[in-house]
């Protein structure tokens, strides 16, 4: 085990399509039980043109079942737009009926405990920040990067998007990290004094899939532990790239 910013990161796995263990640097995580396979494919259009000329793929995924957000759903069809799992700060999976009794608390009270992570092909980072933005500064959709304002941020690593918000969307927090001036992350919070437990939603890419975290405000200055832990989820999980769209036509990556 790993100890980073006060919470501890376990070192995850590979797996083979069987579930066996590949590698044993990873065997805490391997500990969880059963595994399940999904191929989570590619969405397609989902709103408007512009679309890219970006290549599609499917991704194979093998992982245990504990982690899943519905562990029912490993008995599903192989074939899925998305796949959801929850993951303790520890690194462990969280016992299901706590997600229901403690629900509260393990995401969001004054310790919450737990995250959510979902992966999915749908838009590239890029694009999820130019949609997203400009649906929050009052500009019309689209794909292209509006121009923005930032200042750093409180916690180490982020940057604060500063621009001047639609009056519906003032409550929003909206930080990135940005490396050799590329965007990596971007986190969007709902920062209401109103809300009981005010959630934020984390994005990125991983290799050729795209990656959406959700967790509590609380949580910001472990952001990028979070992300690391995320990371080496995904690098266990993630086994083929099966290409479905390479003829250069329109995609939506």
């Amino acid at each position: 085990m790993v100890l980073r910013g006060g919470l501890v990161v376990l070192p995850l796995v590979l797996f083979t399509a069987t579930g066996a263990v590949a590698d044993d640097d990873c065997e805490d995580f391997s500990k969880s039980g059963l595994f399940s396979e999904a191929i989570i494919t590619d969405e397609g259009p989902r709103d408007t043109p512009p679309a890219s000329l970006d290549p599609a793929f499917d991704i194979r995924i093998v992982y245990p079942t504990a982690y899943l957000t519905r562990p029912e759903s490993a008995l599903d069809q192989l074939r899925r737009s998305a796949e959801s799992f929850v993951i303790t700060l520890d690194g462990t999976p969280s016992p299901i009926e706590e997600r229901v009794t403690k629900r509260p608390n393990l995401f969001g009270g004054d310790n919450p405990s737990a995250f959510r992570l979902s992966v999915h092909d749908r838009y590239n980072l890029d694009k999820v920040i130019a949609v997203m933005t400009r649906r929050i500064l009052g500009l019309p959709w689209s794909f292209d990067m509006p121009p923005l304002s930032t200042s750093p941020y409180s916690t180490q690593g982020l940057l604060e998007i500063t621009n001047e918000k639609d009056a519906r969307w003032r409550d929003k927090l909206l930080l990135v990290s940005i490396s050799e001036g590329v965007f990596k992350d971007y986190i969007e919070c709902d920062a209401s004094n109103l809300r009981p437990h005010p959630q934020c939603m984390h994005y990125f890419d991983y290799r050729n899939i795209d990656v959406t975290m959700s967790y509590s405000i609380r949580l910001i200055p472990e952001w990028y532990t979070i992300r690391d832990l995320a990371n080496r989820l995904l690098s266990c999980i993630y086994r083929d790239e099966i290409p479905t769209r390479t003829d250069g036509k329109q995609t939506w990556d």
